[in-house]
């Protein structure tokens, strides 16, 4: 099954945030529940816990270095990121 639209958009801002090092510190905005999280995520808010946390479990290691350190988002990487955000917001059309 394809990721959506939106979900898709939301993952490109993401990974566009990372590859720019524009994404914002971690430790901002204290969230009650996932709802809340999900959200703001709709609503374009770039969430750097949510980011590293969909890293840590669908791209590897090396295409994270590549992606954070030398702003190259491989292949991989994004698939990796897409699968992600697709199984954190998709979650209703599965």
């Amino acid at each position: 099954m394809k990721i959506s639209k939106k979900s898709k958009e939301i993952a490109d801002a993401h990974i566009q945030a990372v590859l720019s090092k524009t994404m914002p510190e971690m430790g901002g905005k204290i969230y009650k529940d996932s709802e809340e999280v999900i959200s703001d995520l709709k609503a374009g808010v770039l969430i750097p816990e949510v980011m590293e946390a969909v890293e840590t479990r669908y791209a590897s290691v090396t295409s994270c270095v590549l992606a954070r350190f030398m702003g190259h988002g491989s292949k991989q990487y994004t698939s990796g990121i897409y699968r992600g955000f697709k199984a954190l917001l998709d979650k209703d059309s599965q």
